[in-house]
């Protein structure tokens, strides 16, 4: 009889102990999602910004930005960047000849002058987390209007 409140007890100890770890698990990935999500963004802002006279003056977000980012590819070490890491639709490409819109989570805002001229304009943004690279460098979650990292 003992011995079955102890294993009962330990049995519950150990439920609460998953019920109050696991979250914190989940929030350490959601977490470690968005700060690869910024590293790429900032990847992709900086290769955009040397070549920036290679792109048309488009002042939309462009769906064929894809076109455009292969002619980063001495920018851009590898394709995954490309891809935000909780998109679970995207899958990044083979290497920059087979990049297609099915390898690219961000939208990307294909306007020459945009840049440090203009520091609150949209250069990027992340659908999935909400989050913007700006003219200035910075990196903000669109809805909120908070520096994340500023340049």
């Amino acid at each position: 009889m003992n011995l079955t409140r102890v294993i009962s007890l330990g049995g519950a100890i150990l439920i609460v102990t998953v019920f109050f770890v696991l979250p914190g698990f989940a929030h350490a990935n959601r977490k470690r999602s968005i700060n690869i999500c910024i590293s790429n963004m900032k990847q992709i802002g900086l290769a955009r910004q040397f070549l920036k006279d290679c792109q048309p003056d488009v002042n939309e977000f462009d769906t064929n930005a894809f076109l455009h980012l292969s002619t980063m590819s001495n920018e851009i070490a590898t394709t995954k960047i490309l891809v935000c890491p909780s998109d679970t639709a995207k899958q990044p490409a083979i290497d920059f000849k087979h990049l297609g819109p099915e390898n690219l989570s961000y939208q990307i805002r294909c306007r020459t002058n945009l840049g440090e001229f203009f520091p609150d304009e949209i250069l990027m943004r992340c659908p999935i987390h909400g989050l913007a690279v700006f003219g200035d460098g910075s990196i903000r979650f669109e809805r909120k209007q908070q520096a994340l990292f500023p340049h």
